[in-house]
């Protein structure tokens, strides 16, 4: 299960790579991932050394680059589930930047490691008209196949469509961070566990 989460989320950082060069349009879903995945091979090739050798750079990348097309703040209210009314807006706020920084943190170091050949956006489907479940294939230069779906919403206020979900082979990152976190909000309650989310944010050890 740790792989699945390592595959997922650094697939997400690799989508942002090609970011800082070209204005994505997200008024639809399926050229907003083409456009996203355009040039990944290039740009990482380009910046790898740069990322081995300062990974904070990465880092300050990601926060930099993939915000503004994946909506963070829906997948932590997807993760603390029915609790979520029940919280303050100070700490929906406070989960969400935590669980962000979260994904960032555990998972930027290794982004130099994948070799990937290829991604291929094969369709879109879903009958409502403002989600999405985007496919595409993912090619490593070892010749491995993988699929992956992004699931994308239109934004009601803004029309720009978001990514809020990622799935590899069938199985969605959401659906397994909310088992994992409905477990320990269950035993320490969210005051606590946003408390540990920090200190592991924060290189502390796991309260």
């Amino acid at each position: 299960m740790k792989m699945f989460f390592l595959k997922v989320v650094l697939l997400w950082f690799v989508l942002s790579i090609n970011i800082v060069n070209a204005q994505i349009n997200q008024e639809n879903p399926v050229q907003m991932i083409k456009g996203l995945s355009t040039g990944v091979v290039e740009q990482l090739s380009v910046n790898q050394q740069k990322f081995i050798e300062n990974p904070d750079k990465l880092l300050e990348f990601a926060k930099g680059y993939i915000l503004p097309y994946v909506d963070t703040y829906k997948m932590a209210r997807y993760v603390v589930g029915r609790q979520w009314k029940k919280i303050s807006k100070n700490q929906q706020q406070e989960f969400a930047t935590a669980f962000a920084q979260m994904l960032l943190r555990t998972y930027s170091s290794s982004l130099v490691k994948l070799n990937i050949k290829t991604i291929d956006v094969i369709k879109a489907t879903g009958k409502r008209k403002n989600r999405k479940s985007i496919a595409t294939e993912v090619t490593q230069k070892n010749g491995e196949k993988t699929a992956v779906v992004y699931r994308a919403y239109q934004d009601k206020k803004t029309n720009k469509w978001m990514v809020y979900d990622f799935s590899i082979e069938g199985i969605s990152m959401l659906v397994n961070y909310r088992k994992t976190f409905s477990s320990e909000i269950a035993k320490k309650g969210l005051t606590q566990v946003i408390k540990n989310i920090k200190s592991q944010n924060n290189g502390e050890k796991k309260m």
